[in-house]
């Protein structure tokens, strides 16, 4: 990846990515035809503040949740657990991606949430959320650090738990990576959703958050994708990346992963031979 200004062109990828303070525009270098142009807005920056849940007062965080933040989909969440399944609720790194867990378990939903995160960032949200228990607002959140979590993320699941999970982390830990088609070029994705879908025989789920007025929100819980036992860890990671490219052209300033996009860029020689199943 080599940066030129404000521009970032992606080697791998047939885009050019143009940066300003407020938008991006992502350009085929091909056909110099512009994919999509998007002001990046408050969202992101919010986010980049942890202003969206950190730092807001714990009354109004609650009222918040239940009011600003509307929720589609929750029929097929409340199938799964009717079912006794266990389900993967799968997001990508969309600017207000941390209002999901807070919106759902203000509903009452109880969650695992991976987090990938510093030791400082977990134990942050964990106070926050003894914070809110304390004060009268019973969230229940589990965080559950990504290194060494498997058991218990399997334990869950077995026993009909909500995981939510991001699935475009910056490859790096360990499972190995897919690489699905993504923008014109590929993308190496991490294969422990599709891994622990199977394990579990667990749900899949994707779900999505975006800005809908100033303040407001709207959470979108989709239909199933693959089923666990007929699925390849593929075609189910693959499914995952289509779905994270229809978000990123239909809101391209509102991904957060651009910078790592060419740490992100498939190579077939980085999979692990377990990725094919």
């Amino acid at each position: 990846m080599t940066t030129i200004g404000g521009e970032t062109r992606l080697r791998l990828f047939p885009i050019t990515v143009t940066a300003s303070a407020d938008r991006y525009l992502v350009t085929r270098r091909d056909t110099g035809t512009m994919l999509q142009t998007s002001e990046s807005g408050v969202d992101s920056i919010q986010f980049l503040r942890r202003g969206l849940t950190i730092d807001r007062t714990r009354a109004r965080l609650d009222r918040w949740m239940r009011r600003l933040v509307d929720i589609d989909g929750l029929e097929h969440l409340d199938r799964a657990q009717a079912e006794q399944r266990g389900v993967i609720l799968c997001g990508f790194h969309l600017a207000g991606y941390s209002v999901i867990p807070f919106a759902l378990a203000s509903r009452g939903y109880a969650q695992l949430v991976l987090m990938a995160a510093t030791a400082d960032s977990t134990r942050e949200i964990r106070a926050r959320i003894n914070e809110l228990r304390e004060a009268g607002f019973p969230y229940p959140i589990e965080p559950v650090a990504a290194p060494g979590s498997t058991r218990r993320i399997v334990r869950g699941l077995n026993a009909g738990a909500v995981v939510v999970l991001l699935a475009d982390p910056t490859p790096g830990g360990p499972g190995g990576c897919i690489s699905a088609p993504f923008l014109g070029g590929s993308l190496r994705l991490p294969r422990g959703v599709a891994w622990l879908a199977r394990r579990a025989s667990a749900v899949v789920l994707p779900v999505g958050i975006q800005s809908t007025a100033p303040g407001r929100y709207r959470l979108q819980i989709s239909s199933p994708i693959g089923a666990a036992d007929r699925c390849t860890e593929r075609t189910m990671i693959e499914m995952l990346a289509t779905r994270l490219e229809r978000e990123v052209l239909d809101r391209p300033a509102a991904w957060l992963k651009w910078q790592d996009l060419h740490l992100m860029a498939g190579n077939s020689g980085q999979e692990r031979p377990g990725g094919s199943s």
